[in-house]
């Protein structure tokens, strides 16, 4: 799958860019290209962890290694673990702001592809050191690369490991414009129309307290959400084969329809075994 995606989106020989690497390649290409190109392998073999976004793993993780680049100074061991830190959290805290995993992706969406770029944006503005206002626009300006449906649990499509690579690129290029002064949307988060969690899931974002978008800046913090970070020890495929591996499940949830909706370990209804 890498390699197709390789042959869409060839290596660029323009000269103008930094080259980042194409893990298990020799291949050097931009940022953004090396991003997408390595969250669509991350992801590809249902191998990743299940934590912030969904699949943090498969989105920070590309973004921020893309972004070192294009970094303009030095990076630390230290400044880069925090940096991934930042964007599981920041990726977290707007997904339960949302309603949580079972009410976001149960309206549809893949938070990978929703949530991801949002925490992308987050870890590379750390790690870049952009300022307050840059880092809040990168935030705010990743909101509009988010995107990501269901519809793939429909017929085993691949357009599933698509959207880990997509957030990772869409999170880095709403770093790089708010990095230039581009400016995000102040209000994207806010009880208004074409905000995200109205767009999304109908409704305003809910936290403890149920104020508006409370839930981006209330949660169980850093450490709580990393200590608890679940992951896909068997793959997709086989979880169903290992279940001493697996977390307890909830009772699998259907649509008015009878269509088949992800419960809170992301298990479908459908008869066929996948993971989220």
């Amino acid at each position: 799958m890498v390699r197709s995606l390789l042959h869409a989106v060839p290596p660029r020989e323009d000269g103008a860019i930094t080259g980042a690497r194409v893990w298990g390649t020799p291949l050097l290409v931009s940022a953004r290209d090396a991003a997408l190109a390595n969250g669509v392998a991350a992801q590809a073999f249902e191998l990743d962890d299940t934590g912030g976004c969904d699949h943090s793993g498969a989105v920070v993780v590309p973004a921020v290694l893309a972004a070192l680049a294009q970094a303009p100074q030095p990076v630390s061991g230290k400044a880069l673990i925090a940096s991934v830190v930042v964007g599981y959290d920041v990726g977290r805290r707007v997904l339960e702001a949302a309603g949580g995993y079972d009410a976001h992706n149960g309206a549809g969406w893949h938070s990978t592809g929703t949530c991801g770029p949002i925490g992308a944006a987050a870890a590379i503005a750390n790690l870049w050191g952009l300022s307050p206002q840059r880092c809040r626009s990168a935030i705010a300006l990743a909101t509009s690369t988010s995107a990501g449906l269901w519809a793939f649990i429909h017929d085993g499509s691949q357009a599933k490991k698509i959207h880990a690579g997509r957030a990772a690129e869409g999170g880095l290029l709403a770093a790089a414009l708010a990095a230039q002064g581009l400016s995000g949307p102040t209000r994207v988060f806010d009880d208004v129309w074409g905000g995200f969690f109205t767009s999304f899931n109908h409704q305003p974002g809910r936290g403890a307290d149920r104020r508006v978008g409370h839930g981006v800046e209330a949660g169980p913090g850093v450490a709580e959400a990393l200590r608890v970070l679940p992951r896909h020890p068997f793959g997709g495929g086989l979880r169903r084969g290992h279940p001493g591996g697996n977390r307890p499940r909830r009772r699998q949830r259907r649509g008015r329809r009878g269509a088949a909706q992800p419960d809170a370990d992301g298990e479908a209804g459908t008869g066929r075994s996948r993971s989220r």
